[in-house]
């Protein structure tokens, strides 16, 4: 696992370690690689690891070789989600389905969280059918990614693919969708919050139309 970029703690106490991220990619076999602690004299070092398809929060982690994390400082978060941009046919015309989020209240695709054991492509699928109720039949061709720091220390990949309907009639998951639309494919930027998924939008028009 190759460490990208290192720094000194500032902790006064603490200044026998430095911190280091590790590519979110990185794995072994007890779960995804997230960041390390190593002695500022090399002596030794140690892997931050989270198990494979959980949510990256500080329960959940733990150092390789130890049982628990409750003092490990953590430089970095890496999180990864996969949804897709479904869409129809309907009178001639192509429209994608858009949800707004409950607590947020943005405009977007269906997504969420990889689980255990799961690839990208079953995740997209779940969480689609999950969240509208839809079912689609996910093009793994068609794959743009999104990254971005919804706060500070943690990045998130989201991976999203084409998902074709095979039924069209949504039915919202309560406790996380307030909306959901069927949007011609044309003015879905005008209703889109964020200008990644405007420009996911306009790579999908080409390959769907």
């Amino acid at each position: 696992m190759r460490p990208f970029r290192s720094h000194k703690k500032e902790d006064r106490n603490q200044k026998s370690e430095v911190r280091f991220n590790v590519s979110p990619e990185a794995t072994d076999r007890n779960g995804q690689a997230i960041g390390g602690r190593q002695k500022s004299d090399f002596s030794s070092s140690k892997i931050l690891q989270n198990p494979r398809g959980r949510d990256i929060i500080k329960p959940n982690i733990t150092t390789a070789g130890e049982t628990s994390a409750r003092k490990a400082k953590i430089e970095m978060l890496h999180e990864k989600s996969c949804g897709a941009i479904v869409y129809r046919k309907f009178h001639g015309n192509t429209e994608i389905l858009l949800i707004k989020h409950i607590n947020s209240g943005h405009w977007s695709f269906p997504k969420g969280h990889v689980e255990a054991g799961e690839t990208e492509v079953e995740t997209a699928h779940r969480e689609v059918l999950e969240e509208t109720g839809i079912d689609a039949i996910i093009d793994s061709s068609f794959r743009e990614t999104v990254s971005y720091s919804p706060k500070r220390g943690t990045q998130k990949i989201v991976v999203y693919f084409l998902g074709k309907a095979k039924n069209t009639d949504y039915v919202p998951q309560e406790e996380e969708i307030a909306d959901i639309r069927w949007v011609e494919i044309g003015r879905a930027q005008n209703v889109l919050t964020y200008e990644n998924d405007k420009s996911i939008v306009s790579k999908a028009r080409t390959v769907i139309a």
